[in-house]
């Protein structure tokens, strides 16, 4: 499964728990602490890679600001459809 997929579908399962559940439910809170914590470590090896490729290159600010926005684009892929409803009392 590509990384996006990934993201989408634990970003699906996110979603469903919360609608299903609550966001005060366990299954809720594990979802959210995985993306939580996948995203975080793709951050950290993305830039990881750009810092080994980028030591003698000027350009590592930009490269910074083309990671930032994958990230952002692909959380808003994920996320972007995502709708808060209270839950009904």
């Amino acid at each position: 499964m590509m990384d996006n997929e990934l993201l989408i579908s634990l970003a699906t399962n996110l979603r469903n728990a919360r609608n299903t559940f609550g966001e005060a439910s366990p299954q809720y809170a594990s979802l959210k602490r995985m993306i939580d914590e996948y995203v975080a470590g793709a951050r950290a090896h993305a830039m990881q890679q750009q810092a080994a490729h980028s030591n003698n290159e000027a350009g590592a600010g930009s490269e910074s600001e083309r990671l930032s926005e994958h990230v952002g684009e692909t959380l808003h892929h994920a996320f972007g459809d995502l709708a808060i409803r209270p839950k009904p009392q």
